[in-house]
């Protein structure tokens, strides 16, 4: 039945697609004749052969009885055996609650768990960490915030600690090898958060890790509509797909809401004669573009606290297993843009606003984050919102309270800008905005 629903759904996509293609040429002609930059940060929807797809899915799924509810959460892909979760968060405390559980550490009759963080995590994990972990140190990173320090001092938090917390940040992976190599030697658990920078082809970092939580969101790996999942290699994390299933299972009405909400956003932010209609209708009324994006962007489902520890449908499971070989495909793609965008800019530019990349390093970060000098927040929103560029604040990622004062201060001046994912004559615009506010404002 979902063959069907697909090739029904394959030929109304038919003409939407031609129509599609005539009037974003029409798009790209205002765009050359205009300089506005085309696109909105943080998110890059569904396009319409990927909504056919998962959402054929969901009708296979609707119309077998009991079809929801999945049977296994494990899927096996490259040799590896993954977990599949509702989304990485969820994946994440339930980790956390397993392993505070479990006979690894059944020598804590108080069954407290010390975690040893990176300073920064998306605004959900601290919010786990800080509710369920008994006490939280902070490792910090070396001074150009391209990796943790490591150092005798390192060596006694973790010998101090149950678990090791790491977040790769800015689409790049921290090289983790040196921490492994301390773990390993006093018997320690390492969970990493690589959604936003552990790369899956960056072998050399998996080894020796014995939690990776990844995402499948359509923000993060533009390829599902939802879902984590995580690849554990501890027997203490053995739990984790049970206690999962027993969580409740996402209804199929909140599913299907879920696919055309998605497909929706493809329509609002990347059908570009739409969003340049939109972006002269606010500049008529005089509407900041920064304040509509952040207002659309604060309902985003990663920042519900409470409605995330849910079972996945069975449908779900399905989107992300059909997804999970094509993830590499997109990471070589991220690379390739962001190589082009970095190559773009100047070298005192680039060393400005994007310091924690070096010169030829692979980036696989699907948002454009970009570092303000101290004091630029408020100038950087009004100069984006001049020339209606897409842009807000660090809403996503915050700096544990126990961290200094200099990570809080450093994560406040990370903007989300519009993203990279985009082609060479409009990468060149946005590229010469980030330079002239750079002589505007920098110099």
């Amino acid at each position: 039945m979902g063959n069907i629903a697909s090739a029904v759904l394959s030929a109304w996509a038919l003409p939407f697609n031609i129509v599609a293609m005539f009037t974003n040429f029409i798009a790209t002609i205002t765009i050359k004749c205009t300089g506005i930059v085309v696109g909105v940060p943080s998110t890059i929807p569904l396009l319409t052969e990927d909504f056919v797809k998962h959402f054929s899915v969901l009708v296979d799924t609707c119309l077998i009885p009991s079809g929801n509810t999945p049977q296994s959460l494990t899927h096996t892909v490259d040799n590896q055996k993954i977990l599949i979760g509702f989304s990485c968060r969820s994946l994440f405390e339930t980790s956390l609650n397993v392993l505070k559980e479990s006979s690894y550490l059944s020598n804590n009759k108080n069954k407290a768990l010390r975690i040893l963080a990176t300073p920064i995590h998306h605004k959900s994990y601290v919010e786990i960490m800080e509710r369920i972990g008994t006490s939280i140190e902070v490792m910090p990173f070396q001074d150009s915030m391209r990796g943790i320090l490591v150092n005798k001092e390192t060596e006694k938090m973790v010998k101090n600690c149950d678990i090791i917390v790491v977040t790769h940040l800015f689409g790049r992976s921290f090289d983790l090898s040196e921490l492994i190599e301390l773990k390993n030697r006093h018997n320690k658990i390492l969970i990493v958060d690589g959604v936003m920078g552990g790369c899956r082809s960056d072998t050399h970092n998996t080894i020796g890790i014995d939690l990776d939580l990844y995402s499948t969101g359509q923000d993060k790996r533009p390829v599902a509509v939802g879902g984590g999942y995580c690849i554990a290699r501890h027997e203490a994390f053995s739990g984790m797909e049970e206690r999962t299933l027993s969580y409740r299972v996402v209804g199929r009405i909140e599913r299907l809401k879920k696919i055309l909400n998605t497909w929706m956003l493809r329509v609002l932010y990347q059908h570009r004669p739409l969003y340049i209609v939109a972006l002269f209708a606010m500049k008529l009324l005089n509407v900041q573009l920064s304040s509509v994006t952040g207002s659309i962007r604060k309902g985003n489902p990663g920042f519900d606290s409470d409605n995330y520890l849910l079972c996945p449908s069975e449908a779900m499971v399905q989107s992300v297993k059909l997804e999970l070989p094509n993830i590499l495909c997109m990471e070589d793609r991220y690379k390739a843009c962001w190589k082009k965008y970095l190559t773009l800019l100047p070298p005192d530019v680039r060393h400005t606003f994007y310091p924690f990349y070096e010169d030829g390093e692979d980036v696989i970060l699907p948002y454009n984050q970009i570092l303000l000098p101290p004091g630029h927040e408020d100038k950087f929103l009004k100069f984006c919102d001049r020339y209606m560029i897409g842009c807000l604040g660090n809403q996503n990622y915050k700096a544990l309270k126990c961290a200094s004062v200099k990570y809080h201060e450093f994560n406040s001046r990370i903007m989300n800008f519009v993203t990279v994912i985009r082609p060479l004559d409009e990468m060149a615009l946005l590229t010469n905005k980030v330079v002239e506010y750079y002589a505007q404002e920098c110099k």
